[in-house]
C-alpha cells in the first residue's frame, strides 16, 4: 500500500470539506438569491420625517411629520390627512427590485417617460434622502416605470404607486372642519348678530356648563351632539390661503356666525361663517381663521349651529348625582323623616326605624335623578315667595358619607329639591345651589312620597293562582262571578251573565294580581274616596281564595285617573283604606279579561 499517496488525498479531501463548509455556511442561499429586494431597504413608515412630491411644474407640495400626525409645509401651512398619507408610505415600504426592465438607463429613460415623468417622489427619514421618479405606464397598465434618481435601473412598480400620491395640492389636505385629536380646550362659543352662547367644559368630571348668557347646567347628551356635528363637518373645498380675500364679498365682514374654541379667555381656533354662493344655497363660505383659509361647507353644519341656549339647557333637575352614593334622604314637609341606608340594601325609616320598601327607595331616587323640567319659568329670582318657595311646600336632600384629611367622615349634601306652588298642573321647583325657579308635571311632583309610610312595602297581597276558587266582579252596578277548577280551567258560575273569552288570558291576569304591587302608596283612610274618583258604581274584584285550609277574601276597588295618567285603586289593609296608583299594565289586563261587557244601547 501507497501511504504517501493515501495521506495526500485525505488531506486534500479534508481541506475541501473544510472549504466547501465555510463557502456554504456564510454564501447566500438559492432562496435567499431568487428572494424579492427591498427598493429602498430603510424607508421605515414610522420613521420617515418628510415627503416631497411634484406632478408638475405646477404642483409641488411637501408634508413633514409633527408630533401629532402631518403637516403641509408646501406651498402653505396646513394639517394633513394621515391616513392618507400613511397609507402611502406603507406601499412605499413594500416596493421591490423584482421587475428590474433596464440596468443601465443613460440613454434609455426616454422610452420609458423618463425624462419628463409624470411624478417625482422624494422620501427624506434620518438624515437619508431617496429621490423616485416615476414615467409612464407599461402597456398592460398595472405598473409604471420608475427610477431611482442617482441609482442605476428601470423598474416596473405598481401603478397604485402614482394613484395614491396627490393630483392636487389639497388632496392630502385634512378636510375636517376641526381636528380634536391633540386640541385641548375648554370653552366653546357660538355667536352672532342676535344670540349665542358659551359652554364651559371640565376635564376632570368630564362635566360641562353653559356659562354665557347666564351660568347654567348644560344637558351633555346635546352637547355632545354637538360636538359630533362640529367634529364631523368636513370642508368641500378650499377656496384661497393667502389671506388677501375680500372677506366682506363672502360674507365673512362680519360673520353670520362664528365658532371659536379656545382655553379660559385665550381664543386657539375659530370658524366663521358667511353667505351662501348665489348658484349653491346647500353650501356656505366659510374662514378658517387659524390659517385664514377660504373655503366652502356644507350648510347643514351652520343649521347645526343655529342653537338657542335653552336647546343646550339640561332638562333634568337633579342629573348628577349617583344612586349608589346616596346614604340617606330626607324628607321635610307636613311631616319630617329620614330614610336610610342599612347593610344589605335595606332602607330605614327614622324616627321609628320601620323597614322602607327597598325597590321603592330605589324608584323614589331615579325619578329625582330623571325628573324632567317642563318649564324655566324664570332665572335669577331673587325672591321665591310668589313661588310658594320660601319656605318650600316640601323638600328632598339627598346625603352621601365623605371622609375628611382627619379621617372624619360627614354627611356631604349631594342634591336637593325644593316643590312649592302649583299652577296650571304643574309644580314650582328649585334647587338651594340655583338662582332659577322650573316647573315639573304635578304627576311626577305626586310620585315623590312626602309621609314616611308612603314608604311602606308597595307588596298590597301576595297568594298563590291555585289557591282562587272564586273571582266576583262588579261593574256599573251589576255582577259577574267566575269559578276557578282546581285543574286550573275558569267558568262562568251559575246564575251569573256574562262570557269568558280567553281562559289562558283570565289566568295570567289572575296570577298577576295574585302578586299585586302598588306603583306608589297614594292616600289613607274614607275620607280619600270620593276625591279620588271611586264611587258607589266603581269596577271592584273580589278573590276568593283558600290557604293552608283557611278562606281568605281579596278585595280591589279601581277609581279615577291620577295626575300621572295611572288609575287609583283602594284596598283594604289592616282594617282601613289604602290607595295606590294601580301598575300600568296589568289595568289593561283587567279591562281586558276582568270586566263586564256594557250592555246593548236599545
Amino acid at each position: 500500500m501507497k501511504w504517501r499517496s493515501t495521506l495526500c488525498l485525505v488531506a486534500l479531501a479534508m481541506g475541501l470539506f473544510v472549504f466547501i463548509w465555510g463557502y456554504e455556511r456564510h454564501a447566500r442561499s438559492t432562496d435567499e438569491n431568487d428572494g424579492s429586494q427591498a427598493l429602498l431597504p430603510w424607508l421605515r413608515i414610522h420613521q420617515v420625517d418628510s415627503i416631497l412630491v411634484q406632478r408638475t411644474n405646477a404642483l409641488l407640495l411637501q408634508v413633514q411629520r409633527t408630533n401629532d400626525g402631518w403637516h403641509y409645509v408646501l406651498p402653505f401651512s396646513y394639517p394633513a390627512q394621515v391616513s392618507a398619507v400613511e397609507a402611502f408610505l406603507s406601499l412605499a415600504e413594500t416596493l421591490n427590485r423584482d421587475f428590474l426592465i433596464a440596468e443601465e438607463a443613460t440613454r434609455t429613460t426616454n422610452r420609458f417617460g423618463l425624462d419628463s415623468p409624470q411624478a417625482q417622489v422624494t422620501w427624506v427619514q434620518a438624515g437619508q434622502r431617496a429621490e423616485l421618479r416615476i414615467g409612464s405606464r407599461t402597456l398592460a397598465g398595472d405598473q409604471v416605470y420608475a427610477q431611482l434618481v442617482g441609482m442605476p435601473g428601470i423598474y416596473a412598480l405598481p401603478a397604485k404607486l402614482l394613484e395614491m400620491l396627490p393630483a392636487s395640492l389639497h388632496e392630502w389636505r385634512e378636510s375636517s372642519m376641526i381636528h380634536w385629536k391633540g386640541l385641548a380646550f375648554n370653552r366653546l362659543t357660538v355667536s352672532n348678530a342676535s344670540r349665542g352662547f358659551t359652554l364651559g367644559f371640565n376635564p376632570t368630571n368630564n362635566s360641562c356648563l353653559l356659562l354665557n348668557p347666564f351660568q347654567a347646567r348644560a344637558d351633555m347628551a346635546q352637547v355632545s351632539r354637538l360636538l359630533v356635528n362640529v367634529g364631523s363637518a368636513q370642508v368641500s373645498r378650499f377656496l384661497s390661503d393667502n389671506g388677501r380675500v375680500d372677506w366682506e364679498a363672502f360674507g365673512l365682514q362680519p360673520p353670520a356666525l362664528e365658532l371659536s374654541i379656545g382655553v379660559d379667555t385665550n381664543q386657539i381656533l375659530a370658524v366663521q361663517f358667511g353667505s351662501s354662493p348665489t348658484n349653491d344655497p346647500s353650501m356656505v363660505y366659510a374662514r378658517l381663521t387659524a390659517h385664514n383659509a377660504l373655503v366652502l361647507m356644507p350648510h347643514t353644519i351652520l343649521d347645526s349651529l343655529q342653537l338657542s341656549y335653552v336647546d343646550l339647557r339640561d332638562t333634568r333637575l337633579l342629573s348628577s348625582f349617583q344612586r349608589e352614593s346616596v346614604e340617606s334622604m330626607e324628607v321635610r314637609g307636613s311631616e319630617n323623616f329620614t330614610v336610610r341606608r342599612q347593610a344589605a340594601g335595606d332602607w330605614v325609616i327614622t324616627p321609628g326605624s320601620v323597614r322602607a320598601d327597598p325597590s321603592l327607595v330605589n324608584d323614589v331616587l331615579g325619578w329625582l335623578q330623571q325628573m324632567p323640567i317642563i318649564e324655566f319659568s324664570r332665572d335669577f329670582v331673587t325672591d321665591f315667595v310668589p313661588y310658594g318657595l320660601t319656605p318650600p311646600a316640601y323638600s328632598w336632600v339627598l346625603r352621601g358619607a365623605s371622609t375628611n384629611a382627619a379621617g372624619v367622615v360627614t354627611n356631604t349634601v349631594l342634591a336637593q329639591l325644593d316643590l312649592g306652588g302649583m299652577m296650571d298642573q304643574k309644580v314650582f321647583a328649585r334647587r338651594p345651589d340655583e338662582s332659577s325657579v322650573y316647573g315639573v308635571r304635578l304627576g311626577d311632583a305626586d310620585k315623590l312620597p312626602d309621609q314616611a309610610w308612603k314608604f311602606r312595602d308597595r307588596r298590597v297581597w301576595s297568594f298563590k293562582t291555585n289557591e282562587v276558587s272564586l273571582l266576583t266582579i262588579e261593574q256599573d252596578g251589576r255582577k259577574m262571578q267566575i269559578r276557578r277548577s282546581p285543574d286550573g280551567h275558569w267558568s262562568v258560575a251559575a246564575g251569573s251573565a256574562g262570557m269568558i273569552k280567553n281562559e289562558l288570558s283570565v289566568e295570567e291576569t289572575v296570577y298577576r294580581l295574585s302578586q299585586l304591587r302598588a306603583s306608589v302608596w297614594t292616600a289613607r283612610g274614607e275620607t280619600n274616596r270620593s276625591l279620588l274618583g271611586f264611587t258607589d258604581q266603581s269596577h271592584r274584584l273580589t278573590l276568593e281564595v283558600t290557604s293552608e285550609g283557611k278562606p281568605a277574601s281579596y278585595a280591589l276597588e279601581l277609581g279615577g285617573k291620577a295626575p300621572s295618567l295611572y288609575n287609583y285603586a283602594a284596598t283594604r289593609l289592616e282594617g282601613e283604606w289604602w290607595f295606590f296608583e294601580f301598575p300600568f299594565d296589568l289595568y289593561f289586563m283587567v279591562m281586558r279579561d276582568l270586566s263586564i261587557p256594557k250592555l246593548p244601547q236599545p
